[in-house]
C-alpha cells in the first residue's frame, strides 16, 4: 500500500480560515490567553461521528477550509480513508477522511452526506495534508499537564495509535487529543 509524499505547504504569510464560527490566523496561534502558563496550548474542538470528540493543537494546524466533495479527485488504488486531492492555494493537497483512518464512521457510511466538508489542514516536518471532519466547534486553552495518557482511555485500536492522550474537563466530558505528528507519520510511505 503506498500513499504519496504529502505536499510542501504555502507560503506561511497566509494562514486565514473561516467556518461558521471559526477564524485561525497566526496571530492567534502566536498569542496566549490572559491567564497563561508555559503548560497552557490552544486546542480545535473537532467532532466526528458517531459522537466522538477530539482536539488537535493549533500549533499543528496550518488552515481549516470548507472544501466541496466536487473539488476533490478521487484517485485509484488508494486506502479508503483517502479521498483525493484539492487544488489548496495552487498546490495539491491531499484529504483524507479522517473518521474512517480513526476506526470510525467513514464518510461514505454517513445518512446524510454533506456535500462541502469541512477540512482541517494539518502540517509536519514541512508537509502538509487535509482531514475531513463532521464539524469544527471552536478552539480552547488547556493546560496539557491535564492530558492523561492515551493508555487509560477505551477507544478504537486505530484512534489510539493517533492519540496525544485525553482530557477529562470538570464537566465531565472527555475529547481524545490527537497529535497531528502522528498522522502524518502514520499514513503508508511512497514506494521507492
Amino acid at each position: 500500500m503506498t500513499f504519496p509524499e504529502p505536499f510542501e505547504p504555502a507560503p506561511s504569510s497566509l494562514v486565514l480560515a473561516k467556518t461558521a464560527n471559526l477564524a485561525i490566523t497566526k496571530q492567534s496561534q502566536g498569542r496566549t490567553s490572559p491567564q497563561t502558563a508555559e503548560t497552557t496550548q490552544q486546542f480545535l474542538r473537532l467532532h466526528l461521528l458517531p459522537e466522538t470528540l477530539l482536539a488537535l493543537p493549533v500549533k499543528q494546524i496550518t488552515e481549516v477550509l470548507k472544501v466541496a466533495l466536487t473539488e476533490i479527485v478521487p484517485i485509484p488504488r488508494m486506502p479508503e480513508y483517502v479521498m483525493g486531492v484539492h487544488n489548496w492555494r495552487g498546490e495539491v493537497l491531499w484529504i483524507i477522511d479522517l473518521g474512517c483512518l480513526l476506526g470510525l464512521q467513514p464518510l461514505f457510511q454517513q445518512p446524510v452526506s454533506q456535500l462541502i466538508r469541512t477540512t482541517v489542514v494539518i502540517h509536519s516536518q514541512g508537509k502538509t495534508l487535509g482531514v475531513s471532519v463532521q464539524q469544527v466547534e471552536g478552539m480552547e486553552w488547556w493546560d496539557s499537564n491535564l492530558i492523561q495518557p492515551s493508555s487509560r482511555v477505551t477507544s478504537t485500536p486505530k484512534l489510539q495509535q493517533f492519540l496525544q492522550g485525553y482530557l477529562l474537563k470538570p464537566s465531565g466530558e472527555m475529547l481524545a487529543v490527537l497529535d497531528g505528528n502522528l498522522i502524518m507519520a502514520g499514513l503508508p510511505k511512497p514506494e521507492v
